[in-house]
């Protein structure tokens, strides 16, 4: 990679990075963690059990500027109530000291991505619904969007006998019934 990356890039790198891990993580990018007072993550990282640890936010930072900033303000404390929180950005870009002992770091150098600090996961509160919820739209929107990008439309193209599977069922199937507990969508109920 290069010496200067762009925000973009540099978030990109971050989730490749995170969905590599031992123990993997689901990555949604750009996701609303908060609406009062909103708050917006760069990327809500979410271990693929849920039993494992509350999600993680990473707030990527590519500029001193930026992260000063980010600090005065306070903005990162709305991100305490919702998951454990973690700065990332370049080398060389703060000290860790700098950073608030509340939040960990993860830092980009040469080789890679490096924890300076480790997330405090049993301070951070559990996921709400609502966390849930975000999570799993702004992942299926992105996904949506990943495979419009890679080939042209909604989902990757099938085999012809697939197509003509799935052509020939849209609109012609109805659900039928595997068991005991189906009750059709015309059905008034009862035994």
């Amino acid at each position: 990679m290069s010496d200067r990356l762009t925000t973009a890039q540099l978030t990109d790198d971050l989730a490749s990075r995170m969905a590599r891990d031992p123990k993997p993580w689901l990555v949604a990018r750009e996701c609303v963690v908060s609406e009062r007072p909103l708050a917006r993550a760069d990327l809500l990282c979410m271990r693929r059990r849920l039993d494992v640890q509350p999600m993680l936010i990473l707030e990527v930072k590519i500029s001193r500027a930026d992260l000063l900033s980010d600090l005065r303000s306070g903005k990162w404390r709305n991100y305490l109530g919702v998951a454990a929180l973690a700065f990332a950005f370049p080398a060389n870009l703060a000290d860790l000291q700098e950073i608030p002992a509340e939040a960990a770091l993860i830092v980009r150098n040469g080789r890679g991505w490096r924890w300076e600090r480790y997330p405090k996961f049993a301070a951070a509160p559990l996921p709400s619904p609502y966390l849930y919820r975000r999570m799993a739209l702004t992942a299926s929107d992105q996904s949506g969007r990943r495979a419009r990008d890679a080939f042209g439309q909604e989902r990757p193209p099938a085999s012809p006998e697939v197509e003509s599977l799935i052509a020939g069922s849209i609109g012609e199937s109805k659900p039928q019934a595997s068991g005991a507990n189906y009750i059709s969508p015309t059905s008034k109920g009862g035994a």
